[in-house]
């Protein structure tokens, strides 16, 4: 029974560890929770997605979510950032590859049509303005509190070889609103 339990522990343990190294999601990610699982769990230090998640919210981030396609507008999703990639950052997909996107006031504009967002949070009078073209392989991202979140405005664009996953789950809220996130609406 020891060398059965041994074989199978050795067996699952090869497993992994290819998973690991061959990584068949694609995911820029070395946490073996993301190669290996399809998953990965984050806690939001920061108030750049509220409404929709809030600091100190725990969720959970889906690896395998672009295996056979890529992010589409309004998905939230978790990335490396760019200027640091040992940092994590989570925001919503504005711009694919090929998108005008334009600021005007508190009114984003993606290819000279409104874009209804009823998650987005201000506090401030005036967004700063801004027009941008997405570059082939790019994406825009913008956080729902859009006066409280540093993103492709400020940074500019995210390279699509840094997104990680797209965010699915929210397990522990402290305003106790857990389960599935919507990217459209907030919870």
């Amino acid at each position: 029974m020891k060398r059965f339990l041994l074989g199978m522990l050795m067996v699952v343990g090869v497993a992994a560890l290819g998973l690991y190294v061959f990584n068949p999601s694609g995911t820029p990610s070395l946490d073996p929770r993301a190669r290996i699982f399809g998953h990965i769990p984050y806690r939001l230090p920061a108030t750049s997605m509220e409404p929709t998640l809030l600091a100190g919210d725990y969720i959970v981030s889906s690896t395998f979510a672009y295996i056979k396609q890529s992010p589409q507008h309004g998905d939230i999703i978790t990335f490396r950032y760019p200027r640091d990639p040992k940092q994590v950052y989570i925001k919503r997909v504005i711009g694919l590859p090929g998108d005008m996107i334009e600021v005007r006031g508190h009114q984003v504009f993606r290819n000279d049509i409104a874009l209804d967002e009823p998650y987005v949070q201000h506090t401030h009078e005036r967004e700063p303005a801004g027009k941008w073209q997405v570059p082939d392989s790019m994406y825009f991202v913008l956080g729902d509190n859009r006066d409280n979140s540093a993103d492709s405005r400020v940074w500019g664009f995210l390279p699509q070889g840094l997104v990680e996953g797209k965010a699915i789950y929210v397990w522990v809220s402290k305003q106790g609103n857990t389960g599935s996130i919507n990217a459209g609406v907030p919870r």
